[in-house]
């Protein structure tokens, strides 16, 4: 949720891998890296692309334009929030770029629940177990099966004190 750390986080991010990567950030809201002609020094060298308002696809262009346009080794995009953006972090990462995204839930099983999200953490699906199945456990006759690879080699849960 808000006031928990994200932005600070991916900030601090920012500035300790721009020393030694190539980092666009992708910033729809102009949170990470300011609104001013130039990226808040927060963010050490780190170039930024603006997310247009008019632009229908807004976050999901700006993510595919800085793989496409401007040679990164790392992509920082804020608030991944649909099917299209979560598609467009996938592309990122095949092409052998490097992400670090942030998603709004209140838990990681929120996002895991969340169709058009669950794809950043390889999908998954409910499947029926047959009664011979080693994992059977004589009660329960579903697992919950990962469908691919997750985008991210790590996942930070942030939450708040309370």
């Amino acid at each position: 949720g808000p006031g928990v750390g994200k932005t600070t986080l991916l900030r601090d991010c920012c500035a300790r891998v721009s020393s030694r990567y190539r980092v666009v950030i992708v910033d729809g809201s102009s949170e990470i890296a300011g609104d001013g002609d130039t990226p808040h020094r927060s963010v050490g060298k780190s170039r930024r692309i603006a997310v247009r308002e008019d632009d229908n696809g807004g976050q999901k262009n700006a993510m595919l334009e800085a793989l496409q346009n401007h040679t990164p080794e790392v992509i920082v995009a804020d608030e991944i929030s649909n099917l299209a953006e979560a598609v467009a972090a996938r592309t990122i990462t095949q092409r052998g770029v490097r992400l670090v995204a942030t998603c709004h839930g209140h838990s990681l099983r929120d996002l895991r629940a969340n169709s058009e999200l669950s794809s950043l953490l390889g999908g998954f699906s409910t499947v029926i177990l047959s009664s011979k199945e080693q994992r059977y456990d004589g009660h329960k006759k579903t697992a919950v099966e990962r469908l691919g690879r997750p985008l991210f080699d790590a996942i930070v849960e942030v939450k708040s004190h309370n």
